[in-house]
């Protein structure tokens, strides 16, 4: 039992260490390639550091597994064990969720922009290099993007 658990440990620690979040204005992903993405002109009305808390659900699904796992052998009959692997699946779940919550915090940057044509925008991305009042464009998407326009 105890092999199980240090293995699904292991397991969710090796997952988490490989997934980081990237959303750079110089980064794309291999399916934007030979892709046309909308992009409009905009200025950069304010911009601040902020905090972006989340994940991938792994924490929450490998907790929930590992406790469930050791609920389960708290019973000495089955209803017990039922008893205990749902409750320590709900309990692992909650922990894992916070867990990966805090692990995957990470410092942005928050960017209000304003469009003559979509409005203002809010963009958060870990691009801190543009300022209030660049003139930029922005590149719609799941993951949009801004770059500083060049303006001579």
């Amino acid at each position: 039992m105890r092999r199980i658990v240090a293995a699904c440990i292991a397991l969710t620690l090796i997952l988490v260490g490989c997934s980081s979040p990237s959303n750079q204005s110089n980064t794309y992903q291999s399916n934007a390639m030979s892709k046309a993405q909308r992009t409009i002109e905009g200025k950069i009305l304010s911009k601040r550091q902020v905090t972006v808390k989340g994940g991938t659900g792994i924490g929450t699904s490998s907790g929930a597994m590992i406790g469930g796992i050791s609920g389960s052998s708290l019973g000495s009959n089955a209803n017990d064990s039922a008893v205990g692997a749902i409750a320590g699946a709900v309990v692992g779940g909650t922990i894992g969720a916070i867990a990966q919550s805090e692990a995957f915090a990470t410092e942005a940057t928050e960017y209000i922009v304003e469009s003559k044509v979509a409005g203002i925008l809010t963009i958060v991305i870990n691009d801190s290099s543009l300022n209030k009042g660049d003139s930029v464009f922005i590149v719609l998407g799941k993951e949009p993007k801004l770059i500083l326009r060049d303006t001579h």
